[in-house]
C-alpha cells in the first residue's frame, strides 16, 4: 500500500515508476489508505496527479467511518486487495498514525521520514525507514 494524498505531496514521478516499473515477484498490488475527510476529494487528487489508476483500491476514512491508526481502515485495504497483513508493506509518512496502525494489524512498515525526526518515545521501529519514497524501489526489489 503506497502513499496517501492528505499528508504527502504526491510526487507522480515517484509514484508512477513504483506502480508500472519493474517489480519484485513479491509485489501484487498497490493501494492508498488515506485520512481524508471526503472521499470526492481525495480521489481527485489522485485523479488530477493522474495516479488514481495506478492503484488497485483506494480506502478513504470517510467512507469506512474510522481513520487511522484505527485497524478498521487497515484491514478494509486488506480485505479489497486479498491479502493478509504478512502479505503487505504499508508505506506512509506518520509514525504515529501509519506505523503505528499497521504494526497494530501485523503489517510491515516503511516510514517516510522526510526530516530524519526522532520516533515517538515508546514505538517499536518501523521495518524500514526512508527518506524519499523512490527509496522504496530498492526496498521491493530486494
Amino acid at each position: 500500500m503506497v502513499g496517501k494524498p492528505s499528508a504527502t505531496t504526491l510526487k507522480p514521478r515517484s509514484t508512477v515508476s513504483l506502480a508500472k516499473g519493474p517489480k519484485s515477484p513479491a509485489i501484487r498490488s498497490v493501494a492508498v489508505v488515506s485520512n481524508f475527510d471526503y472521499t470526492p476529494t481525495a480521489r481527485h487528487v489522485l485523479e488530477r496527479e493522474g495516479v488514481a489508476d495506478l492503484f488497485e483500491t483506494i480506502v478513504v476514512s470517510d467512507e469506512v467511518g474510522w481513520r487511522k491508526p484505527k485497524p478498521v481502515i487497515f484491514e478494509r485495504a486488506l480485505e479489497h486487495l486479498a491479502i493478509r497483513p504478512g502479505e503487505a508493506l504499508f508505506v506512509g509518512d506518520r509514525a504515529d498514525i501509519d506505523v503505528a496502525g499497521a504494526q497494530a494489524v501485523g503489517m510491515a512498515s516503511a516510514w517516510i521520514n522526510r526530516e530524519a525526526s526522532a520516533l515517538p518515545e515508546g514505538m517499536k521501529p518501523p521495518e524500514y525507514e526512508i527518506r524519499d519514497l523512490g527509496e522504496l524501489e530498492t526496498i521491493l526489489r530486494d
